[in-house]
């Protein structure tokens, strides 16, 4: 995630039209967020954060505004301790909702801040492919299908890397103003990441987060006005392809144009600080502390 973001630092005093940062620290016992308020997005290089919160059975299927991944196992009260590095704030972007669970610093936390509006503003703007939404989609499915996967009888015997290893691939489609997708045979795997979802053959009906089985091969998903959007990650052979009209990287309009998003939606690393924020950020790691 930390890759995809049009940073740099807030000393920089040429920063064109990318979102200037800024560094911060929180001292042990600091309350970082409050339950009920909105997130910042936060960027920690140092230290571990302590996060309370209490699971609220959403039966929509939309995904909570948590910082921890505890949310999707416990039910009831949890507590967790997140350690750096550690990504703040990304659902909010996504859910626009305020954050369920409460983050204090546990030990000295040094972080960058990022400007929530300049992001959503960004969000509007970056909308040719890949779009800097289905960045931040597939940032957050493939943290929450990491999760499912794991409850799963075929990859309960399999080490977290290669669980890991076998979402470096996988295909999400655009399912916004869908009221159908069909899982063909070429189709291994399917979680449904957020919203709901029928089986009219069977008449099962699915919440997310949700492992879908392979007998689900046609789905309907609810059409209201002001539905989330439906998301899906798949895993499929290397000959399967998306319909084009759910092509989330389908090309559209002036091929010649320049993609702005990958010119600009990148880390400007000016501080040894920024360096190491990155590395860590992007470094592989078996358990994804990224919400």
């Amino acid at each position: 995630m930390a890759a995809s973001l049009p940073v740099e630092r807030r000393d920089n005093a040429h920063s064109g039209g990318r979102i200037q940062i800024r560094p911060v620290s929180f001292a042990p016992q600091d309350v970082i967020v409050e339950r009920g308020e909105e997130n910042p997005i936060l960027l920690t290089y140092s230290g571990i954060l302590k996060i309370e919160g209490e699971f609220e059975n959403a039966r929509d299927g939309s995904l909570p505004n948590s910082v921890s991944q505890l949310f999707f196992y416990n039910e009831g009260y949890f507590l967790d301790y997140v350690s750096a590095p550690a990504c703040l704030g990304v659902l909010g972007l996504v859910t626009d909702e305020p954050s369920i669970t409460r983050v204090v610093a546990e030990t000295q936390i040094n972080a960058y801040v990022v400007p929530r509006q300049r992001v959503m503003e960004a969000i509007q703007i970056f909308t040719r492919p890949p779009s800097f939404i289905f960045q931040i989609w597939s940032y957050i499915a493939r943290i929450i299908a990491f999760m499912v996967l794991q409850t799963q009888p075929k990859y309960q015997t399999w080490p977290l890397d290669k669980i890991s290893r076998r979402l470096e691939s996988f295909l999400l489609p655009d399912l916004e103003r869908c009221s159908k997708f069909n899982l063909t045979a070429e189709v291994e795997d399917a979680i449904l990441i957020q919203g709901t979802a029928l089986d009219p053959e069977t008449q099962d009906y699915f919440v997310a987060p949700i492992y879908l089985p392979s007998q689900a091969m046609k789905i309907t998903f609810p059409f209201y006005k002001d539905r989330m959007r439906p998301v899906i990650l798949i895993i499929a052979g290397k000959d399967y392809k998306l319909p084009p009209e759910v092509d989330w990287l389908q090309t559209k309009g002036d091929d010649e144009m320049q993609n702005e998003y990958e010119e600009n939606f990148k880390i400007v690393n000016t501080t040894e600080q920024g360096d190491d924020l990155t590395e860590k950020a992007m470094s592989h790691r078996q358990s994804m502390d990224l919400y």
